[in-house]
């Protein structure tokens, strides 16, 4: 079953750990490019509790990162499960270099999104449009195709 169920990648993370794991994996697989360059953007929940108006709740991270420096130039942390919301106050912080924001970020020319609707709605792509970003929206993930994405 682990071997029918579980990708290479996985199966190298269980007896080797995470630098094993990551080996397989499209983590710093793309051309890293220049500076501001290409950036990427995705969310994650983070494995943490946190008190909400009484509940415990686990927030939700939305990032851009820049692909040929690995910085985070941008960030939202949201209570609820992230939206177009959370990914344009992020942008706008990745954008941003004054304080409290910078000094990394500023304008990307390109921005790789996943397929997801928060990141494709017409309220983000008007502000990429705006700030005259070329959005690429990557493959479809799938757990059994984890091969690199293209440039």
């Amino acid at each position: 079953m682990i071997h029918r169920d579980l990708t290479p990648g996985e199966q190298a993370g269980l007896v080797g750990g995470e630098r094993a794991a990551r080996k397989h994996d499209v983590f710093l697989a793309r051309p890293r490019g220049w500076r501001n360059q290409v950036w990427e953007t995705d969310h994650v929940q983070a494995p943490v509790l946190v008190d909400v108006d009484g509940r415990a709740r686990r927030p939700w991270i939305t990032w851009f990162t820049d692909c040929a420096t690995n910085a985070i130039t941008g960030v939202a942390v949201t209570p609820v499960h992230p939206s177009r919301e959370s990914v344009l106050a992020a942008l706008r912080s990745a954008v941003l270099r004054d304080e409290p924001y910078g000094p990394l970020g500023g304008l990307p020319e390109k921005i790789r999104v996943d397929r997801g609707k928060d990141f494709l709605s017409r309220a983000v792509t008007a502000a990429f449009d705006l700030l005259d970003v070329t959005v690429e929206a990557l493959p479809a993930y799938t757990p059994t195709s984890r091969a690199p994405w293209k440039a």
